[in-house]
Formats: structure tokens, sequence, C-alpha cells
């Protein structure tokens, strides 16, 4: 991989400290050099601040300064390779130890290089020395690799030049004095005579502290060296050992798959064997009538297929007679009614009747038509809706035949959908009519005077939603079915569908809040509606919820639909008006009686 690949490419993320390292480990000399030669750079990195050299160097380590640079660097990779160039020539003795090390070494000390020299600095260095592997990338890319962690494992890459370097100044022992002079660790003549003379004894007790230092270092170097030498060894042993180890399986496959290979010829010279002693002309003859047999088979669904291609499918017979019947009506009224019939009328009618014949004479017609239902008219659904019991229970059934009726009327299947809906409409009063006088107060009980008297004119003209309303369900449901809540009774039905009817009429709300007597707590959401199940078991009923939710309000947009004159006593002064139960009730199933004030 080449350099771009991996410093300098867009797609790798450096880690902030990469560039803070970067910053200041070169010199403000070298950085005043690098600024001049670069005047755009000088511009960004110094506006707002002044230009001078002498304020450069403390300029150049302040935050805002470092920030600047470091997101200039992160958007422009050939001004950072330019700046890693200079910081190769500040760090010529890490370059130099870098360049001295060997690929292969490099590899297998990763990790302990980059804790001595800063993961930043070795990342640098081998850049410029055109070092980094594709191997490497993946540690790069890893959190932990760019954690410096301290420790004697840390001075391994070291041990074999510190064993050298003990050898030879054992040999040559002045080299130690001129490694001292090279690095400038030893202090010239005249700083030596400025030092104050040694107290008695003290440089025999430091060089004796020396020592022992010296000697725990080796001791301690020494080991290291012994159990990377025991690593070492028992690496080569895991080495030999997984060798022999896929020896062994290359040879363990190879006698499996001679002895599976074995298995199945004796296991089909056995089947052979056992066909040996059979009547091969029997055999034969069997063949041929077995071939014979599935041919007819094959046959037998190709002509299948044709008849299905040409009388259709039972449900597709059905709806097309119940079509053609359909028309067939229709035709006969024009007939009947018009004062001219046009010829294509009689010719159309004529091909339908001799179609309607076809279709009765293909076969299998007895499936279709002893699924087919009666012809429906609108004297037998007006009858058959007389017929029905005068009681709640009937309310699901009557609120699904309204939908039934809009839908013919729109579809055109029905002349007279007035008289239907006006029937429909006869048998809802009828169920209502006796539940007016049980949702009315006793005689002499105290009646609120905040009771809405124009209901629907309040829900109709839209003020209701600027109120939320709560609705007693239970006061309601068991006012109107007139007994006490049981297990036998269907009551369970009757608030399914009060609450899907509450549901379609909480557009003309707010919110709505539905609340049952239950024995744990729940609520659903559907649509504005909130269904409210209080747990009785802990002492909650809903008369309380309600109250209590009410009380908690603090504005006064709240409207009540109860029978209970405790409630609308507990909650009169925080409520907005009172709903008759009677008028609701009758107004979520769309009922409108005459004699309602």
């Amino acid at each position: 991989m080449n350099k771009s690949s991996i410093l300098l490419d867009a797609s790798t993320q450096l880690p902030q400290s990469f560039f803070d390292v970067i910053i200041e480990d070169i010199s403000p000399l070298a950085w005043s050099r690098l600024l001049q030669h670069n005047p755009s750079l000088r511009t960004q990195v110094l506006e707002g601040f002044s230009g001078r050299p002498s304020r450069l160097p403390k300029l150049i380590h302040q935050r805002q300064t470092m920030a600047r640079l470091r997101r200039i660097l992160q958007g422009d990779p050939s001004l950072l390779e330019e700046v890693l160039q200079t910081w190769g020539q500040e760090k010529l003795s890490l370059m130099a130890f870098l360049e001295m090390l060997h690929h292969e070494f490099i590899r297998e000390n990763l990790l302990h290089l980059k804790n001595l020299l800063k993961p930043e600095r070795l990342l640098a260095g081998l850049h410029l020395l055109d070092c980094l592997h594709e191997e490497l990338h993946p540690h790069i890319t890893q959190d932990h690799f760019w954690k410096r962690e301290l420790d004697l494992e840390v001075l391994e890459p070291l041990v074999p030049v510190f064993e050298l370097w003990r050898e030879i100044t054992g040999e040559v022992p002045q080299l130690s004095t001129w490694m001292e002079e090279l690095t400038g660790l030893r202090l010239s003549h005249k700083e030596t005579q400025k030092q104050p003379p040694p107290a008695p004894g003290g440089r025999e007790a430091k060089n004796h502290r020396e020592d022992e230092t010296r000697k725990r270092l080796e001791r301690k170097l020494a080991g290291a060296h012994e159990e990377m030498r025991a690593l070492r060894e028992q690496g080569q042993r895991y080495r030999l050992e997984a060798e022999e180890a896929r020896s062994s399986l290359t040879e363990l496959q190879g006698s499996f798959q001679k002895e599976l290979k074995e298995a199945l010829r004796k296991q089909h010279e056995a089947w052979y064997q056992r066909f040996q002693k059979a009547d091969l002309p029997v055999l034969g003859e069997t063949a041929g009538r077995l071939e014979k047999v599935l041919t007819r088979a094959h046959r037998a669904l190709e002509l299948q297929k044709e008849a299905d291609d040409k009388y259709g499918l039972v449900s597709d017979v059905r709806r097309k007679l119940l079509e053609l019947d359909g028309l067939l009506e229709e035709m006969e009224k024009i007939h009947d009614q018009s004062m001219f019939v046009h010829q294509e009328v009689t010719r159309v009618k004529g091909e339908l009747e001799r179609e309607k014949k076809r279709l009765l004479e293909t076969p299998g017609m007895e499936k279709v038509l002893r699924d087919l239902p009666s012809s429906i008219t609108a004297q037998s659904l007006e009858q058959h809706i007389r017929l029905l019991d005068a009681s709640l229970q009937s309310l699901p059934r009557l609120s699904r035949l309204t939908e039934v009726v809009h839908r013919l009327e729109n579809e055109g299947f029905l002349e007279n959908a007035e008289a239907l809906k006006e029937t429909i409409q006869a048998k809802k009063y009828q169920i209502f009519a006796p539940l007016y006088g049980r949702f009315q107060p006793p005689r002499g009980e105290p009646a609120t005077q905040k009771f809405l008297p124009e209901f629907e004119d309040f829900v109709h003209s839209g003020r209701g939603k600027n109120h939320d309303l709560y609705v007693d369900g239970y006061n309601i449901l068991l006012n109107a079915q007139g007994i006490e809540q049981s297990s036998s009774s269907p009551l369970a039905e009757l608030r399914e569908e009060f609450i899907e009817r509450v549901c379609e009429k909480s557009r003309f709300f707010k919110k709505v809040h539905l609340v049952f007597d239950g024995i744990e707590h729940y609520r659903d959401q559907i649509k504005n509606t909130e269904i409210i199940y209080t747990d009785r078991v802990r002492g909650v009923d809903a008369d309380n919820f309600i109250i209590q939710a009410i009380r908690r309000r603090k504005d006064r947009n709240a409207l009540l639909v109860t029978a209970d004159q405790e409630i609308i006593e507990a909650t009169e002064h925080k409520v907005y008006a009172f709903m008759d139960p009677c008028h609701f009730y009758l107004f979520v199933f769309e009922v409108s009686f005459p004699f309602f004030p």
C-alpha cells in the first residue's frame, strides 16, 4: 500500500491526539519557518493574532491555534504530508532508531514500540519510512491502539540493544564516557568547577545506590530475556504440534474417504444381489402398465385444465351467474316500464338468456346452485328488519345492515333505499324508546343547571372540539340495559359495540376518556379516545377515577356524561357542562327522537 492509502486517506479516522502530538513535537522555530514558506497557512492559523516572530512561540501552542491547525491538517492531506516531513527533521533520533529496525521486528513488537514511543510518533515515523503495511491498518482503527500503556514489557524491544551495549562497555569501559559526551549528558569542565564540592561519603553512597538499581534492572532484564526465550521455545513446540496434527488429519481424511467408498461399493453389491432373483419379464410388463397409467393421468389433468379454462371454477361461475341474473332483471324492468325498448337491449337480453342456459347445462352446476343465495329484494329486507327483536342485542346487526344498504344504494342495486333506511330507523326507535324513561332522574331529585339542552347543536357546531369528554361507561350501559352487571348478561358485546361507536364520534371532541370498572388497571388508545379500566380490586372504581381526574384539571374545559348524582355533585364546579346520558347514547348510535327537547 502507498502512503495515501492509510494516513493520507480520507476514510482513515485519525484521533485528535495524533495531530496534537505532531503539533507539539515541532518546535516554534520550525513552525515559524513553515508558516513563512506557506502564506495561506499563516493567514488561516494566525487569523486574529499578531504575526510577529517574537509572539509566535507563545501563540503556536495555544488551544485555539492548535484547534485551527488540527482542522486544517485533517482536511488537507498534502499539507499534512509537508508537516510530517518537518516533524521527521525535528525527531531525527526517533527516525534513526526506527530505520535501524527490521520490518519483521517492527511487526512482531508493534504494541511494545507504540507504548515506548507513543502511538502517534510510531505511526508518523513508520509513515515517513514507508513501513505502513496493509496488516498494520486494522490496528490503527482500534481504540485501544491509541492508549499508551507503560510497564516492564515496554522495554523488551530494547533488551537486545542493552545486552550488546553492556558487553561492549565491559570490553571498552571508556565507551560509556564517550557516549555521555556524545549525547551531551556529561557536564563541561567549566560547569563541573561551578558545582559545589561533594559531601564526604556522598558520592560513594550515590554510586552504591546506582549499582543496586543497575543490578535490579539487570536481573529484571535477564528474567524478561529468559521468559522471551521460553516463549519462543514454546511457540516452536506449538508449531511443530500443529504441523503434526495437520498431517494426522490429512491421513485420517484419506483413510475415511477410502473406507466410505468401500462401504458404498458393498452396499451397491447387496442391492444388486437383492434384485437378481426377480422375474425380469414380469417386472418389464408391470413397468409398461405403470407407464400407461401415468400417461392417462397426465392426460386427464390436461383435460381438466382445458375444462376449467372453458367453464371456469365454481366461484367464477357463481359470480357470473349472479351478475347475469341482475342484468336480466334490469332488462325485464326496461321491457315493463319503458315506452320504447331499444333493439340492442332486446338482442343482448336474448344472448344473456342463451348464456344462462349454457351455464346451467355445464357439468357440476349443482355445486354452484347449492351455495347460491336466494334473491334479495328491498321487500324481503324490510320484512327481515321488522322481525328483529327490539333489544340492544340487535344494535350491531342494524349498524352492519345500515352499511350494507348504503353500499347497495351506491352500487345501484336498490331502487328504494329510503324505505329501507326508514325501516331501520323505526326499529332503532323501538329499541331506544324504553331507554328514555330509564335515564330520567327520580322525581324530587335536584337537577343541575349545567346539562346541555341542545346537545347535538353544541357538538355539530364544533364547540365540542375545545373540550375533553369524560364518559362513565357502565353507568350508561347498565341504565340502557335495565339489569345489573352479571357474567350471564350480554354486557361485553354491548360494551364493545358502544366503544366502537364512541370512537367514531370522538372526532367531535378534543379528547374522549371512556372509563369502565375493571379488575386491574388497563389503558388502551383508539384514535383520540382513551379507554380506561380501573382496578376495583385495589379500591379504585370508575366513579373515583373520574372525580379525581376532573379535580386535577387546571381548566374547566371538561364535559361529563353520567347519571350518577354523586359524581355530578363532586365535579360540578370543575366542568363546563354535563351531557344527558340518554342523549349521548342515542347520539353515538345516530338516533334522533322528535319528542326530545
